[in-house]
């Protein structure tokens, strides 16, 4: 299987994380559970640094939405796409997010969100030309040189 097939490319949050707790850099989806199946319903401070963290890092952050109120949290206006369970709130998350920010699932079960969420691409930030790139980039007077190249 390749990091895009993995189901290790999916992380599922829990508002028992820490902020500090990194994911594996294999992960490029984080699915966070809506309010209804015991999911974070505010914006506490370690779940605003989280999203930061995963903002910075350009993971997709993917809200699982069982009951129509999770679509009305504040973590929901964070997440940037969103896995409707239940067909009968389908519609209500293609208004708010639109048709193509909106996955299909079975069920609320780990294998149903990384099924629907295996279509979305692996981000830049993590493809390997970005990651030689960054290397490259790091190692000691390369930065200067590219920074001069590029002006």
């Amino acid at each position: 299987m390749t990091s895009r097939e993995s189901p290790k490319s999916v992380y599922l949050y829990s508002d028992t994380d820490s902020a500090n707790d990194m994911v594996s850099p294999a992960v490029h989806i984080i699915a966070i559970p809506g309010k209804s199946i015991n999911g974070p319903a505010n914006l506490s401070a370690d779940v605003v640094t989280a999203f930061l963290d995963y903002e910075k890092r350009g993971l997709h952050t993917v809200l699982i939405a069982a009951e129509s109120e999770d679509l009305y949290t504040p973590v929901a206006k964070v997440c940037r796409r969103v896995v409707a369970v239940p067909s009968k709130i389908r519609q209500e998350a293609r208004e708010l997010w639109g048709t193509e920010n909106v996955l299909e699932a079975d069920s609320v079960s780990p294998v149903d969100i990384f099924e629907s969420c295996k279509s979305l691409p692996v981000p830049a930030s993590l493809t390997w030309q970005r990651r030689v790139r960054n290397i490259v980039r790091d190692l000691p007077g390369v930065g200067k040189v590219l920074t001069k190249l590029r002006s």
